[in-house]
C-alpha cells in the first residue's frame, strides 16, 4: 500500500488540526476550528456551513461583479483608444494625401515649365541655325567676290607689271 494511500485512510490526523486552527481568513472558518472552543453540535455546524456557504457566495458574487465591472471599463478603454488610434490615423492619411497632391501639382507645374523652356531652347537654337546659315552665305558670297576682285586686282598688277618690263 502506497504512502499516499495510507495518509488518506488514517482516521487520526492531529497534524491537520493544528494547520485549520491557524487563522483564516474567513471569520466564520476560524470560529468553527479554533482550538480553545469546544466543537459545536451538529445543529450549530450546520448553521455555521450554512452562513459560511451564504457568505462565499456573497464574496463569490461580488467578486464577479467586480470582475464584470473591470472587465466592461477595460473594454470602454480599449474601444476609446481604438477610436483614438482610428481617428489620428484617418488624420495622418489626409495629410498625406493632402501632401502628396500638393507635390503632384508641383511637379506638374515643374514639367509644364521645363517643357516650355525646352521649346524656347529649341526654337533658338534653329533661329540661330538659320541665321548663322544666312550669314554663311553671304560671307561666302562676300568673300567670293572680294577674292574674285582681289584676285583680278593682282592679275591687272601682274600683267602690268610684266607687260612694261
Amino acid at each position: 500500500m502506497s504512502s499516499r494511500r495510507r495518509r488518506r485512510n488514517s482516521s487520526a490526523m492531529p497534524a491537520c488540526i493544528p494547520a485549520l486552527a491557524a487563522p483564516s481568513p474567513c471569520p466564520s472558518l476560524a470560529n468553527l476550528l479554533s482550538p480553545g472552543k469546544q466543537r459545536p453540535s451538529t445543529a450549530t455546524k450546520k448553521t455555521d456551513l450554512e452562513e459560511l456557504k451564504s457568505t462565499i457566495s456573497s464574496r463569490i458574487e461580488l467578486l464577479r461583479k467586480d470582475v464584470d465591472h473591470n472587465y466592461i471599463g477595460v473594454i470602454k478603454e480599449m474601444e476609446a483608444a481604438s477610436a483614438r488610434l482610428a481617428k489620428r490615423t484617418k488624420l495622418e492619411v489626409q495629410t498625406c494625401l493632402q501632401q502628396m497632391d500638393q507635390i503632384s501639382q508641383e511637379w506638374q507645374n515643374f514639367a509644364a515649365d521645363a517643357h516650355e523652356d525646352i521649346q524656347d531652347a529649341q526654337g533658338t537654337c534653329k533661329e540661330l541655325v538659320s541665321r548663322i546659315q544666312c550669314m554663311g552665305a553671304q560671307f561666302s558670297k562676300i568673300a567670293t567676290t572680294d577674292v574674285l576682285g582681289s584676285a583680278e586686282k593682282q592679275l591687272e598688277a601682274l600683267r602690268v607689271r610684266y607687260a612694261l618690263s
